[in-house]
C-alpha cells in the first residue's frame, strides 16, 4: 500500500439536483489536487465546470454561486469523466464527506457504464470524528477553524477551492496521527473505513 510520501489526490464535486430525475445529483464542477511527498501541488490542478443536463436550482446556486449561465459553454460530464480519471490514475483520492461524492461519481460513471474505480477512499470528515470526539460540527468550516487553518482568498463551497482547504486538514492531521502511530496510507484507510479507533494503533505497537 502506499506510503504517506507518494501522490494522493483530493477530490471535491459540486453539484445540482435535477428535478426531473428524482433530484438526481449532476454534477456542476470538478476539482482535484495532488499531493505529492506531502506537499500540495496547488499549480497543476484539475479543474472545470461542468453543464449539466438541467437547470441549476436556486437553492444550489446559493450554496456555491455557480449559475446557468457559467456553465453554458462548460463540458458536458461524458466528456471530463474519462480525463478526471486520468487525472487520478490508482492513487487514493481523498475528500472531505467523500461518502457523498464518491457516490455521485459513481452514479455517473454507471451513466456511461464505465467501470467504477477500485481507488482506496480516504476522509477527512471521518478522521475529525475519529480524533476529535467531543462532539461539534465537523463541516469543513469547523475542522479549519479548530485547526488554525486560515481560509481567507476564496469562495468556499467551489470545488477549487475546497479540496486545497481539505490539502491542508489532511497535512494537519497527518501530524497528529503521527502521535497515534499511524503513518501509512493502508493505517488512515484501516482507519476511515473500518470501525478501528486511533487508540487501537497505540496498542499495536505495544505487542
Amino acid at each position: 500500500m502506499n506510503n504517506l510520501e507518494l501522490r494522493l489526490v483530493v477530490l471535491d464535486l459540486e453539484t445540482t439536483n435535477n428535478p426531473e430525475r428524482n433530484n438526481k445529483h449532476e454534477i456542476i464542477e470538478v476539482a482535484a489536487m495532488e499531493i505529492l511527498g506531502n506537499e500540495i501541488n496547488s499549480d497543476s490542478p484539475f479543474h472545470t465546470l461542468v453543464r449539466p443536463p438541467c437547470r441549476i436550482q436556486a437553492h444550489n446556486f446559493k450554496v456555491s454561486g455557480i449559475s446557468d449561465e457559467a456553465v453554458k459553454f462548460a463540458p458536458t460530464i461524458d466528456r471530463v469523466l474519462p480525463d478526471l480519471l486520468g487525472f487520478i490514475g490508482d492513487n487514493a483520492i481523498l475528500g472531505h464527506n467523500l461518502k457523498f461524492d464518491a457516490r455521485v461519481l459513481s452514479e455517473h460513471l454507471n451513466d456511461f457504464e464505465i467501470r467504477g474505480i477500485p481507488n482506496v477512499f480516504l476522509d477527512t470528515l471521518v478522521l475529525s470524528r475519529k480524533l476529535n470526539k467531543k462532539g461539534g460540527s465537523h463541516t469543513l468550516d469547523a475542522v479549519m477553524e479548530k485547526l488554525g487553518i486560515d481560509f481567507s482568498g476564496g469562495r468556499r463551497h467551489r470545488a477549487l477551492k475546497d479540496v486545497e482547504c481539505t490539502a491542508l486538514v489532511f497535512l494537519k492531521f497527518v501530524e497528529i496521527l503521527k502521535e497515534y502511530n499511524i503513518t501509512t496510507i493502508e493505517m488512515i484507510d484501516r482507519l476511515c473505513n473500518t470501525d478501528a479507533i486511533v487508540e487501537d494503533f497505540l496498542q499495536l505497537e505495544l505487542f
